[in-house]
C-alpha cells in the first residue's frame, strides 16, 4: 500500500474517461465484474475488477499508471509515489508451469482495483444484455454492474498466453476465472459502504 494516497480526483478522473461514451461505444464501455474480500498485511481490502476494453487499457489506464518519456508512455514503468501497482498472481496454479500474470491495479485506502482485459465478447455482451446489468454512482461516476458475475463462467474469455522457457504466460482471463468463486455481484448500497470506509 502506498504511503502517500493519491487524491480521489484521479480517481474519478480515470473512472470517467474508461465510461465515457462515444459513437464506438454509446452505452457500456466499461464494466464492473465484482468485488470480493481479501487478506492482506492483516488487514481487509475490498478488491474490484473492472473490464475495460484493450484500447482503453493501453490508453487511458497506462496513462493514468506509467511514466511517460519523449511522448510516450512506459508500460511496465509505473509513476512514484503513486497508488498504482502490479497485482502479480499465480491464479492458484503451478509456479513451476507458469509465469504470473500482472495487472495493473489501483490501490485507493482500503479498495483495490483492478483493471482487467478480458476480451471484446463480454463487452459486446453487456451492451447486448443490459437488463443483465446494474447502473450504480461509483465514486460519482456513473458505472455498469453485473448482476450476477456467475453469467462470465459461459462467457469465452480471451486470453493473450504466451510459452517462454516452457512456461505459460498466464493472463487477465486466468486471473477472473480464479476469483470467480469469491466474487459478488456489484450493488449501489455495498458500493456506498465501501467508499464511506474510505473516508
Amino acid at each position: 500500500m502506498p504511503k502517500t494516497p493519491e487524491s480521489e480526483a484521479l480517481l474519478t478522473k480515470l473512472l470517467r474517461a474508461i465510461n465515457r461514451k462515444t459513437s464506438l461505444f454509446p452505452n457500456v464501455r466499461s464494466l464492473i465484474l465484482g468485488y470480493w474480500y481479501n487478506r492482506e498485511l492483516d488487514d481487509d481490502y475490498c478488491h474490484i475488477a473492472i473490464a475495460v476494453g484493450l484500447n482503453d487499457l493501453e490508453g487511458s489506464v497506462v496513462n493514468s499508471a506509467c511514466v511517460k518519456t519523449k511522448n510516450k508512455y512506459i508500460r511496465g514503468s509505473l509513476k512514484k509515489n503513486s497508488n498504482w501497482r502490479y497485482y502479480e498472481t499465480y491464479c492458484g496454479l503451478s509456479e513451476d508451469q507458469h509465469h504470473p500474470t500482472a495487472i495493473l491495479t489501483y490501490y485507493y485506502q482500503k479498495t483495490v482495483l483492478h483493471f482487467v482485459w478480458i476480451g471484446w465478447e463480454t463487452i459486446d455482451w453487456a451492451n447486448n444484455n443490459q437488463s443483465a446489468l446494474s447502473s450504480i454512482s461509483f465514486f460519482g461516476v456513473e458505472t455498469y454492474c453485473l448482476n450476477n458475475p456467475c453469467i462470465l463462467k459461459t462467457l469465452k474469455l480471451e486470453r493473450r498466453n504466451r510459452v517462454k522457457d516452457e512456461k505459460k504466460q498466464l493472463s487477465d482471463s486466468d486471473f477472473i476465472e480464479s476469483i470467480l468463486p469469491l466474487i459478488q455481484a456489484a450493488t449501489q448500497s455495498n458500493f456506498e459502504t465501501i467508499q464511506d470506509q474510505n473516508r
